[in-house]
């Protein structure tokens, strides 16, 4: 078993603990001169996890159980779940997990509660062992209730729609790919429309929830001056108006190395990795239709926030973030609105941009550094207003962490 430490880190009116001056307001996140804080609580005290799967601990599945209604009886112990009414909406579908970190904002904030039960009391809600083995697998979705959606490689792209019921495989979906193409993990999603969309590689496909159908399919760009065989798209989201906002991701040319050794093995100052290119396509047809390219790679996946009357992309390079503006179909730079220069000595590049109302957050070392990991929060509505934390100060060793903040903008609270 493995201990990771974790602080929460707060955006809040009134003092906290290790306190940086900042300038919003803490009733409504609009910007305005009350001076407040961002400051961090909690210890470094772990969370824990382990790689078992089943309650006991011991890599051997539950066995299926019920345990009817509430732990407490005539009391609903799940009240946010249970109001819960599944469906589809403009851009993500209404269930507890339509995206691979919650939201299209990547808040990785659900609308669901759990309930573990009083001191000393026994609760389990439900749990299941899954018909089959599905291996490498990466992220899983909701539709309806009772539905549930796996992507993963074994060794090639798949889609498992799993019975939550019963637990049964209701049909396995093989991915189309590209030969001799760049692999790289991607994802599945839950669209407002209902359909079940994946990438893998530069391959992007629409697929029937009921019968696990390839409904549509598009292979994605390269960036200019690049060989498709070394591109993927290795993260999409879906935005307000449906349409599907995807990022690419490029090895060197000549590499031929896949996943992360192409990083590793392929990427040094001689061979940079290409930039990243932005695009939309339409949700039905999965047509192109528009193209920017970033100054730099993307090393996180995109963030899409509306602000201000306006629908913005937000995507980190190693040193800086960028924002790209959607207006119906069409994608630019906002050349207004850039965050860059945040690297401290020794800490090495950015993971995913989270957004946090009106504020962007993202933290530094997403590669392994000896310097103490950095939070920077940055406004949407003025680049040069910003105020950051250090957690974990000292290191306690090597820092790292590839995976995005969580935020939750009800409690402008980042975790």
């Amino acid at each position: 078993m493995t201990y990771r430490p974790w602080r929460r880190l707060a955006i809040s009116a009134v003092p906290l603990a290790g306190t940086v001056a900042c300038g919003t307001s803490g009733d409504d996140n609009s910007l305005d001169e009350t001076p407040t804080t961002i400051g961090a609580d909690g210890d470094d005290s772990g969370s824990s996890g382990d790689d078992s799967v089943g309650d006991d601990g011991t890599g051997t599945p539950s066995t299926p159980a019920d345990v009817g209604g509430s732990c407490v009886p005539g009391q609903d112990d799940l009240p946010m779940s249970s109001a819960l009414e599944p469906g589809p909406s403009d851009w993500a579908y209404d269930t507890v997990s339509p995206f691979e970190y919650g939201d299209m904002e990547r808040t990785h904030i659900h609308p669901a509660d759990f309930y573990f039960g009083a001191p000393g009391e026994e609760c389990v809600v439900a749990s299941r062992a899954f018909d089959g083995a599905h291996l490498s697998s990466y992220n899983i979705v909701t539709r309806d209730r009772g539905e549930a959606f796996l992507y993963g490689t074994d060794p090639e792209p798949y889609v498992v729609k799993f019975d939550l019921e019963t637990g049964d495989v209701v049909w396995r979906a093989e991915l189309p790919t590209v030969d001799d193409n760049f692999v790289w993990v991607g994802l599945v999603v839950t669209h407002g429309n209902g359909d079940i969309y994946a990438v893998h590689s530069r391959t992007l496909v629409r697929i029937d929830p009921a019968s696990g159908e390839i409904l549509a399919r598009a292979d994605l760009p390269p960036v200019s001056g690049t060989l498709a065989s070394d591109t993927v798209y290795n993260g999409f989201t879906v935005a307000p108006n449906g349409l599907i906002v995807a990022k690419s991701y490029g090895r060197p040319a000549g590499c031929l190395e896949n996943g992360t050794s192409a990083i590793t093995q392929c990427v040094d100052d001689a061979n940079p990795q290409p930039p990243s290119a932005v695009v939309t396509l339409d949700p039905l047809t999965l047509e192109v239709l528009s193209t920017v390219e970033l100054p730099e790679v993307a090393t996180g996946r995109p963030a899409v926030a509306e602000f201000d009357g306006h629908v913005h992309v937000y995507l980190n390079g190693a040193d800086n973030v960028y924002r790209v503006r959607l207006d119906g179909n069409d994608l630019t730079i906002d050349d207004n609105w850039q965050f860059g220069g945040f690297l401290a000595e020794g800490q090495t590049g950015s993971s995913s941009v989270v957004v946090l109302g009106d504020w962007v957050a993202v933290q530094t070392n997403g590669t392994p550094s000896t310097a103490p990991m950095t939070v920077h929060v940055v406004s949407q509505a003025d680049d040069s207003v910003s105020t950051s934390l250090d957690p974990f100060t000292p290191a306690p060793g090597p820092s790292f962490t590839p995976s995005s903040l969580t935020a939750d903008p009800t409690s402008m609270s980042i975790y």
